[in-house]
């Protein structure tokens, strides 16, 4: 928590406008918890709730810390809210590496208005900086293929689908005049992570601690049911289908990037998405159509 505070101290000034983006999981939590100690005034802060039995968990940890944190909050309901509109009206380019819940997150940001000068804080990089490490097993002759390879530029210190993640939000926030900081990729969280072992990395052990030591309930700590967007994601898909059996000859059909019986299989199931890596799939598919169809 010192190193994180001193990484923010050393990129605003004392008086600088602080909001924070909360969803009340471990990464956001402990950037709150962090500027808490940096002691900046008047911090806000905004969340996305999660539906169901996840959104009661949720609701709770995100409550303490931003009473721990002292920020103005508000939160933005998920469910219902019909987040996919704004890929589907076609009156603007549609990018398929978006925020997902973009229409919401700007909502959190209007909402929680942070005048003409302001920087948001982010969990952005927080999986990657605080989750087990994947090993991949080397065979000597990828090894040796490796070696003989053409020259690469140098790999980023920051994990490639950090930066990504970083990258496809970052209009949202600018475009408001909002300054997006992702304290996570910072070189020295980067460096930081990069020296725990792995068992202070498991279930987050090294981030729990953190926020049991600040105040947190370690009842708040568990996690009884998973924190996502799945079923709000796979009603708001089951939601739009109407409008995709309407299209009778989809884009990416049209450039071969699909046949139509996988375009079939994947954007128009039957089984109203129950499949999580065929609702994932289902999504992809569809804004990378939408994004054929809106520069087309």
């Amino acid at each position: 928590m010192s190193l994180f505070s001193a990484v923010l101290a050393s990129q605003f000034r004392d008086n600088a406008t602080i909001c924070l983006e909360l969803s009340g999981g471990f990464d956001s939590s402990n950037v709150a918890l962090a500027a808490a100690r940096a002691r900046y005034i008047g911090m806000r802060s905004y969340g996305l709730m999660f539906p169901g039995d996840a959104g009661k968990w949720q609701s709770a940890r995100r409550d303490a810390v931003v009473r721990l944190a002292g920020s103005t909050d508000t939160t933005i309901a998920v469910q219902g809210s019909h987040f996919l509109d704004h890929w589907l009206t076609g009156s603007r380019w549609v990018n398929p590496y978006e925020e997902i819940y973009r229409q919401l997150v700007e909502t959190g940001l209007d909402t929680a208005d942070l005048g003409d000068s302001g920087v948001v804080l982010t969990g952005i990089g927080g999986d990657e900086a605080f989750l087990p490490r994947v090993r991949k097993n080397v065979h000597l002759s990828e090894a040796s293929d490796e070696a003989h390879a053409p020259p690469r530029p140098p790999k980023a210190a920051v994990p490639e689908t950090a930066l990504l993640a970083a990258i496809a939000r970052a209009p949202m926030f600018m475009s408001r005049g909002v300054w997006p900081s992702n304290p996570y990729c910072s070189r020295e969280m980067v460096e930081f992570s990069e020296r725990l072992p792995d068992t202070w990395k498991e279930s987050r052990l090294i981030q729990r601690n953190s926020m049991q030591r600040w105040g947190v309930d370690k009842s708040l700590l568990e996690r009884p049911s998973p924190e996502n967007f799945e079923s709000s994601l796979r009603a708001e898909l089951a939601r739009v289908q109407p409008l995709l059996s309407t299209w009778e000859e989809p884009a990416t059909v049209s450039l071969g990037i699909f046949r139509i019986t996988e375009w079939d299989r994947i954007v128009r199931p039957n089984l109203a998405y129950e499949d999580l890596e065929i609702l994932n799939q289902g999504f992809r598919a569809l804004t990378l159509e939408l994004s054929l169809r809106s520069v087309y």
